[in-house]
């Protein structure tokens, strides 16, 4: 992050923040079974950052929940493949979790 300005690091600081709150409660309202609620906290960390494997993975669990089994599958791979690059064994392995809990259904 060495060749960014001070701005641009302050402003990255306050997206990640943001998100990082979105995601927790998109996450939180997963648990709570608000369903509806959950994915329109993923689609706004989406809205800020496509490539986040976490909220992929989460939306992926909503629409494992409902029985959506291909936005579900699309949303798991998504959140793989992007872990992958990331390097994130965490949602890695969950998401090669919910596609094997998908093939079962």
């Amino acid at each position: 992050m060495g060749s960014l300005s001070k701005e641009a690091r302050e402003h990255k600081k306050k997206v990640d923040a943001l998100t990082q709150r979105l995601r927790d409660d998109a996450f939180r309202e997963r648990e709570r079974g608000n369903y509806d609620k959950a994915l329109e906290k993923f689609e706004e960390v989406l809205s800020i950052d496509l490539g986040d494997e976490e909220a992929w993975y989460g939306k992926g669990e909503v629409y494992e929940k409902a029985r959506r089994k291909n936005m579900a599958e699309d949303c798991f791979k998504k959140a793989l493949r992007l872990a992958e690059i990331k390097e994130n064994k965490l949602i890695i392995s969950e998401a090669q979790e919910g596609l094997a809990r998908l093939r079962k259904l």
